[in-house]
């Protein structure tokens, strides 16, 4: 009979208090990092297929506009990037493309001290945010 998987191990290369701290956000969360998935099933925890949104992007096949908008309404709880955060990219092609980290930028920060997955929250000195309740 086939055993079925109950519990996935953590990978030893994430941060055990930056994964006890993306456990205890509610709202939704956007990762650029499909393995966490594996590591927090929860459905809150979304997986962004950035490379192929960046192309789509330059194509003109895709709107940012509500992902944007999104951001800047802080309804994304918080962003939990790999190592490489907003740098990611594949032979020099960013991605995340200029509006879309200057976005991030202006509206989420880098919590201190842990990662990986290294987690952006939005900014605590806006109003209005929606994203943890």
């Amino acid at each position: 009979a086939p055993h079925e998987l109950t519990q996935f191990h953590v990978d030893p290369a994430c941060d055990a208090h930056a994964l006890k701290r993306l456990r205890s956000i509610s709202g939704p969360i956007i990762t650029d990092t499909a393995e966490l998935s594996l590591i927090d099933a929860r459905p809150n925890l979304q997986w962004i297929d950035l490379m192929v949104l960046a192309s789509m992007k330059e194509l003109g096949t895709f709107d940012d506009a509500p992902l944007l908008a999104d951001i800047r309404a802080h309804r994304i709880a918080a962003f939990a990037l790999d190592a490489d955060g907003l740098n990611r990219n594949f032979r020099g092609r960013p991605f995340f493309w200029p509006t879309l980290r200057r976005e991030i930028e202006k509206n989420y920060t880098l919590a201190p001290a842990a990662g990986p997955p290294f987690l952006m929250l939005p900014n605590s000195a806006s109003t209005g945010s929606v994203a943890n309740r």
